[in-house]
């Protein structure tokens, strides 16, 4: 329930993209509750939120990058993050997998990001 002219924000994976792989395929499988994702594409979310009724509705792709001191952090992060009831080598050759890990200074990040989308209810009229 929102107010009239209240706004609502929301970020989410995109579909199709290394996030929603690594989600829905490798956390679905050895993560201890799965995973099965619904994502929308690229402008799906304002799409929704215009659908509804919302107005001044806007999206964009964030850069959420994940930084890391070493990959052994990454991977008991990672493992804990999602729930993976597996060795931390199957996490790191799942990782490697679906997602890009790059050298950044003296640590490690993975590329991550999402789609953002901000919309106002219409003001009540009358």
């Amino acid at each position: 329930v929102l107010k009239p002219a209240g706004a609502l924000a929301i970020c989410d994976v995109e579909a199709g993209s290394p996030m929603a792989s690594w989600l829905n395929e490798f956390v679905d499988r050895h993560g201890a509750q799965g995973h099965q994702g619904q994502f929308l594409p690229a402008g799906g979310l304002a799409a929704a939120l215009r659908a509804a009724g919302f107005v001044d509705v806007a999206e964009t792709r964030r850069d959420v990058p994940w930084r890391f001191a070493s990959r052994p952090h990454l991977l008991r992060f990672f493992k804990g993050l999602f729930g993976l009831v597996c060795d931390e080598a199957t996490v790191a050759a799942g990782i490697d997998r679906h997602l890009r890990v790059s050298r950044v200074g003296d640590g490690i990040e993975v590329a991550w990001f999402l789609n953002y989308v901000v919309g106002r209810k219409p003001a009540a009229t009358g």
